[in-house]
């Protein structure tokens, strides 16, 4: 079985803030455990006293009666817990989501006091949940990978009996769809799909209307904490005089970045959206609504916007030739890189970007895209002149051809894109192969 040892740096101290490390003291001593260990306090006002009767299990102290490790099923991955980590840590680290952490701890009951861990101690870590949900479904809640689904949790009165019966947050996953063709090595992606799901609902869009929505999250569960997270429940602006809301009902989380101009023109395209996760309505009152987030690809914040949810799978065929010659226009439209997702300065290949193409001209989803690295033709200048003698030998500066521009250079393609999305004179597409980075202002040629 794989056992992990020292896989989270000791750096973590920093990151949870609830850490408290006393005094060190020998080792030989009992008290040298407690001296090591890392306290998981949530909420903070709920910390309890370290243990007192401690143990030497093997080479180090512990208070609890930690399994042998090679006692856990062949496969299955242990840590070996380090001085200055936490279970709130280590699902952070696990599941980039900290406050999963009781999952941990379910998997590790020998541990009779969550806030207290100690370094030595095995910690069987169990499968990473995920999210199970598909096109046009209902996101679930999360289960673990190596089980095909679970009860959700009851949320009890949060279903009213005025909001008829609940709906079940279960739903089915797509059907893996036949995969793609593949193409040598020009990427590399495990599901057979150069766009996966995931890939839609992270991704932004350009939206030429300025006009901001009207459906916003007014608040989290935690006055005084903006920031909400996977399975975080949150209050809407809008209650039952919205035709809109409805248990069951879900959204996407969007915030608006800012103004897009263009790399060449200069002129405004639009304002840049970037989806964030997505959430669903548990139960509507007369002015707001309480929803759950369901899905999660970046920081949410009380005052994120929501729209409806209004994607679609990306039709995908066989990547054209990748000529690394072609220089010649094809005849059909080009334009040009405008935005990278996150602001990014270059991007490669899994990264998203913008283009000045859109449905008016032509481009739906699925399409493909050959992107050309321009020539640079601005130089710092000359280097100064030089003339003088080491030992026996004149050196003088390089007499060389400086072409002035006078030649035109054809750009030569450098990667390739598939649309993901669409609006009419934008679009967001995907880089499924390149040879090198590319940038904002970069030209782009439809297949």
């Amino acid at each position: 079985m794989p056992i992990l040892r020292n896989a989270v740096p000791a750096s973590l101290l920093a990151v949870v803030a609830l850490v408290s490390l006393p005094g060190t003291t020998p080792a030989a001593e009992p008290d040298a455990a407690a001296a090591q260990t890392g306290s998981v306090a949530v909420p903070p006002d709920t910390n309890t006293a370290p243990p007192k009767t401690l143990r030497k299990v093997g080479d180090h102290w512990t208070p609890w009666s930690p399994p042998d490790p090679e006692s856990f099923a062949p496969g299955a991955t242990v840590h070996i817990i380090v001085p200055g980590e936490t279970l709130w840590g280590l699902a952070d680290i696990t599941y980039n989501n900290p406050w999963l952490w009781p999952q941990l701890w379910n998997e590790n009951r020998y541990i009779l006091d969550s806030h207290w861990i100690y370094p030595g101690d095995p910690l069987l870590l169990p499968p990473r949940p995920v999210v199970v949900s598909g096109p046009g479904s209902v996101p679930t809640q999360i289960v673990p990978q190596d089980q095909e689904g679970a009860p959700h949790t009851d949320l009890g009165p949060l279903n009213g009996p005025d909001n008829g019966p609940e709906e079940p947050l279960q739903a089915e996953a797509p059907a893996n769809p036949a995969p793609a063709p593949a193409h040598g090595d020009r990427h590399d992606f495990s599901s057979g799909k150069m766009v996966e799901w995931d890939d839609l609902r992270c991704s932004g869009y350009i939206s030429e209307d300025n006009k901001r929505a009207d459906l916003f999250i007014a608040e989290n569960e935690e006055p005084g904490y903006d920031t909400v997270t996977l399975g975080s429940l949150v209050y809407l602006n809008r209650g039952k005089k919205d035709d809109r809301m409805k248990p069951g009902a879900t959204f996407t989380i969007v915030q608006r970045e800012g103004k897009v101009l263009h790399p060449i023109t200069g002129a405004t395209e639009g304002i840049y959206s970037k989806r964030l996760g997505e959430l669903r309505v548990l139960k509507v009152l007369d002015e707001t609504a309480i929803a759950t987030i369901t899905f999660a690809c970046d920081e949410m914040r009380v005052g994120d916007e929501l729209k409806a949810i209004d994607l679609k799978e990306v039709p995908e065929g066989p990547l054209p030739k990748f000529d690394r010659l072609r220089v010649e226009p094809n005849g059909k439209p080009t334009g040009y890189v405008i935005h990278t997702k996150d602001l990014a300065v270059r991007v490669a290949v899994g990264d998203v970007v913008s283009i000045d193409l859109g449905s008016e001209d032509g481009v739906a989803p699925g399409a493909t895209l050959t992107a050309f690295a321009p020539v640079v033709r601005d130089r710092l200048g000359h280097m100064p002149d030089y003339h003088f003698k080491y030992q026996n030998e004149v050196f003088t500066s390089r007499d060389v051809h400086w072409d002035d521009g006078a030649d035109v250079f054809p750009s030569l393609p450098v990667a390739q894109m598939i649309v993901m999305t669409t609006a009419e004179h934008t679009a967001t597409a995907k880089v499924v192969y390149s040879i090198r980075e590319i940038a904002v202002g970069d030209p782009v040629e439809v297949d």
